[in-house]
């Protein structure tokens, strides 16, 4: 009988319930702080009217990220119902998630719990959940899925397209971005993540930003069963607008557009774009496209 594997990230990735249930996933909370006012990221259906009370209210919101006791909770409830728990968590260049769940991992020294430091960022990092998910459907072994997690990485790549800088001044440690501009009124900047650390492309125009990201792409990573994932914030429209050059300058698999979680918004900015793109080979990856209304 094949052993069963739980899978356990962070709330950035924005899993619906439906999914977590389908992919056998448990997600670990953040909260964001809001004024004085802290709102889980669980409550998805808040999603929007917490993004437009920043964004109106011209506040910068922060993160506050689980504590290994949190961490300590989820794994105690979940290690005895399961052989192995696979916590694999956003980039410890964009989080501390990492380093709490590695803090709760030692006080459940004798268990079955392996914590995975993804480098990568939400977009990818969600790609990586879901590629997971469906090695443990084909009743791979434990061992060979950590075998196989460090090479699929070249498979991955994402990017960041913001002009509200002040949101990843706040949320992000300052040591691990590069290029961020001085000046007061800052156009759009375009980033790389590199090894789970945001690199300064170019900062410009959206529509100049739009050929820089094309330019910007890994050649390896373009074929036509690359998939890309867009998030967005609450620009919805010029989501729209990337997905149309995109489809008009690569012929790629497909393109699904996906609302951003709360934590990424506080993160990037309530009009921020994320761009994750795979081209893993045979990948399962099989994403509604979800609209918020």
């Amino acid at each position: 009988m094949a052993k069963k594997i739980i899978i356990i990230t962070d709330s950035c990735c924005n899993f619906t319930e439906q999914e977590q249930q389908q992919m056998g996933v448990s997600s670990i909370a953040s909260r964001i702080r809001v004024g004085n006012k802290v709102f889980r990221e669980t409550d998805a259906t808040e999603r929007m009217k917490i993004a437009q009370m920043i964004h109106q209210g011209n506040v910068t919101p922060v993160l506050l990220h689980p504590s290994s006791e949190e961490v300590f909770q989820v794994y105690s409830l979940l290690y005895s119902e399961f052989d192995n728990v696979l916590s694999i968590h956003l980039s410890s260049h964009l989080s501390p998630n990492y380093s709490e769940a590695k803090k709760a991992q030692l006080l459940l020294y004798d268990t079955h719990i392996e914590v995975v430091d993804s480098l990568l960022a939400e977009p990818s990092l969600q790609m990586v959940i879901q590629y997971v998910s469906h090695m443990v459907s084909k009743k791979e072994t434990f061992q060979t899925i950590l075998t196989e997690l460090p090479s699929i990485k070249k498979y991955f790549q994402s990017f960041l397209i913001t002009h509200q800088l002040k949101f990843m001044r706040t949320n992000i440690d300052s040591s691990y971005i590069t290029g961020l501009s001085l000046f007061k009124k800052n156009p759009y900047h375009l980033f790389s993540f590199e090894n789970g650390t945001p690199h300064f492309i170019a900062k410009t125009s959206f529509n100049e930003l739009e050929v820089r990201f094309i330019e910007s792409i890994s050649p390896h990573l373009i074929n036509e069963t690359t998939q890309i994932t867009i998030l967005y914030s609450l620009d919805m429209e010029k989501a729209k607008v990337l997905e149309k050059v995109i489809q008009g300058k690569l012929k790629v698999a497909s393109i699904t557009l996906r609302p951003m979680s709360l934590s990424s918004i506080a993160r990037y900015g309530t009009e921020s774009l994320l761009v994750g793109l795979s081209s893993l080979p045979n990948t399962p990856f099989s994403w509604s496209e979800q609209i918020d209304e």
